[in-house]
């Protein structure tokens, strides 16, 4: 595979890793701060989870190379801002804060 090629296909991975990665996350903070008594292991595995799949791509990215690593980390951040802007907007909604 050429190093452009991997770069790319590591976007996509890495956008999907970190959409996941930030999904995973919000459902853990809702899960350790909601009403109900969520048992520890359970929150415990879904950082594991979400720290093994995004350690999982971006080793893969360093074995193609920089490239791979430095797009992959663009995809991962790009789903960061993403998600981010979208929990802002439902938190804002909720509050009654125009957007």
């Amino acid at each position: 595979m050429t190093p452009w090629i991997a770069a790319a296909v590591f976007a996509v991975l890495g956008y999907g890793a970190g959409w996941l990665h930030f999904a995973n996350l919000a459902r853990n903070v809702a899960l350790l701060t909601g009403s109900a008594e969520v048992p520890m292991l359970q929150a415990l595995g879904l950082a594991a989870l979400r720290f093994a799949l995004s350690g999982a791509v971006l080793f893969a990215a360093v074995q193609f190379g920089a490239p791979a690593l430095l797009t992959a980390l663009g995809g991962w951040l790009l789903a960061r801002t993403i998600r981010l802007r979208a929990a802002r907007r439902e938190s804002d909604a909720a509050n009654g804060t125009p957007a």
